[in-house]
């Protein structure tokens, strides 16, 4: 029986490709907590931020964690808690930003929300969506259909809480109606050129 699809291990090897012998695979990244940073209304849980080479990337986690790394840490490496896959999210956000892969690695100011939640509506209504667990915000969205499995699905939403599944969330298996949505999934969805929403983060 094949495993399920995992982006962010899927990202991770992509990322792994790309700096392969350039020196920047042992570079050092600092993730550390950034409770006043904005966060995306699609997410839920601490915002952490990680620096490398003068550029910062952050993540929405419900398990936030604090360390100094490096990049190789996730090569190879098993990401069975909820803590390891969101300092991986986090250096994948961040060195995608520091590549010039992805550009919305940051949740837009408070005042965008509402525009953001009309626009992604209006994207998806009359289509149907699913998207695993809980997606704040989405519900108070009119004319958007949820479903509950993906395979009934118009568009599949992939969000952080499905990146940051220990096992690997559902989706995220390249299907051209997968949608990444918000910024924490910005690192992966630029990595796997896959669609991504975020119109005001920055």
């Amino acid at each position: 029986m094949s495993s399920p699809p995992d982006p962010l291990r899927e990202a991770v090897a992509c990322l792994q490709a790309l700096v392969a012998e350039s020196g920047c695979e042992e570079g050092v990244v600092a993730i550390r907590r950034t409770p006043d940073a904005p966060r995306c209304r699609y997410e839920r849980g601490a915002v952490i931020q990680a620096e490398f080479g003068g550029r910062t990337g952050a993540v929405c986690t419900p398990d936030p964690v604090q360390a100094t790394t490096r990049i190789s840490f996730m090569f190879g490496a098993v990401m069975d808690s909820p803590q390891k896959r969101s300092a991986a999210l986090a250096i994948v956000n961040v060195v995608s930003a520091f590549f010039c892969l992805a550009r919305k690695v940051h949740a837009c100011p408070a005042e965008c929300r509402e525009a953001c939640l009309r626009e992604l509506a209006g994207e998806l209504r009359g289509k149907r969506v699913y998207a695993a667990g809980d997606v704040p915000g989405l519900d108070s969205a009119t004319g958007i259909t949820r479903v509950d499995g993906a395979a009934d699905a118009d568009v599949v939403l992939v969000h952080a809480a499905a990146l940051l599944q220990a096992a690997g969330g559902p989706g995220g298996d390249g299907s051209p109606r997968e949608l990444f949505l918000g910024p924490s999934a910005a690192g992966v969805a630029a990595l796997l050129n896959r669609p991504h929403w975020c119109p005001y983060g920055t």
